[in-house]
């Protein structure tokens, strides 16, 4: 990591501050260590920086200290460093002209609304029958949700900017062996997490909300091509609701449970289990650990029996 590429930020939280960095490093710091980066940034040196510090804080540190907390630094592991890698820049959502609604950060009316568009959504995906599109019309099928998936992007920089977060860059990536979407949600940490769970659940919200355009369409219409969006709209929704992969609903069982590394702690509570090392971990770690395993067995299960029936139909 650049120590010069950093960005220092202020946060909710009281003498903690949130750094960035253009390879997408995020940790936090406390009041000494932010001015320890501020002088490094400045081109201070070593001697200067202990002579400042020692100054200002009333503190002992020498050189050696402050060197090794550089070197630190620069080694500092991601909060949200995960197997995902970016692809295609789209766009720049900075520069997208969005206004403040307060509204949107009610938290009485976010999730009462969000409650009651699942429900619409869940009605009319279970009343819809499946039909089977030719060509053309799963060419604009599939035009309309690439449309849909950007509208889920901008609805997390949509509730981010009512909380004057930038999220920056828009684009498409692999995550695992998934193409993604993606945005830049860095700067979400300097919240308190009753708003980074309204901002992780703001993409899946406009995605609902294009539904009840869709739905409202469907009903003037009872055209297959937007019944079948619907349809895979609502999936994708779901999908990534789904606290098992690393998107949206992963980041907001995060945040509700205070455990930011989720993820990592399962991971080692698994790989224990697998050489038979049944360590202890909480309560929380072990049941999303079993329902990790459980939901990839399934995941397993579902894609070999596809296979083979698809295997069959080519048989025959």
């Amino acid at each position: 990591m650049n120590l010069q590429d950093i960005k220092i930020l202020e946060t909710d939280f009281k003498f903690k501050y949130l750094v960035t960095s253009s390879d997408n490093t995020v940790f936090y710091c406390g009041v000494i260590m932010k001015d320890v980066l501020n002088s490094i940034k400045t081109g201070m040196t070593t001697s200067e920086i202990v002579d400042f510090i020692n100054s200002k804080h009333k503190t002992e540190y020498d050189a050696i200290q402050i060197d090794t907390c550089r070197n630190v630094i620069q080694n500092k592991a991601t909060i949200n460093k995960s197997s995902f890698k970016p692809l295609i820049f789209l766009f720049n959502s900075e520069k997208m002209p969005i206004q403040k609604f307060s509204v949107l950060t009610n938290q009485y009316f976010f999730f009462s609304s969000f409650f009651v568009l699942l429900i619409i959504n869940l009605f009319f995906v279970n009343s819809i029958e499946y039909t089977q599109l030719d060509g053309f019309e799963k060419l604009f099928k599939y035009t309309i949700l690439f449309i849909i998936l950007i509208m889920h992007e901008i609805g997390h920089s949509a509730i981010a900017k009512q909380y004057n977060i930038k999220t920056g860059k828009v684009g498409l990536g692999i995550y695992l062996f998934i193409p993604v979407f993606y945005i830049n949600l860095n700067e979400i940490w300097r919240l308190k997490k009753e708003k980074r769970v309204l901002i992780n659940l703001g993409g899946i919200y406009f995605q609902f909300i294009s539904s009840i355009i869709l739905i409202t369409l469907y009903i003037i219409s009872k055209s297959d091509i937007i019944g079948s969006l619907i349809k895979v709209n609502f999936i994708i929704a779901m999908i990534n609701f789904n606290p098992f992969i690393k998107f949206d609903g992963y980041w907001v069982l995060a945040d509700l449970i205070n455990d930011k590394d989720l993820y990592s702690h399962s991971n080692k509570a698994i790989k224990s289990w697998l050489r038979l090392k049944f360590h202890q971990y909480s309560n929380i770690v072990t049941y999303y650990s079993i329902g990790r395993i459980a939901f990839w067995i399934y995941v397993i299960y579902i894609s070999c029996v596809s296979t083979i029936k698809f295997l069959a139909t080519l048989w025959n």
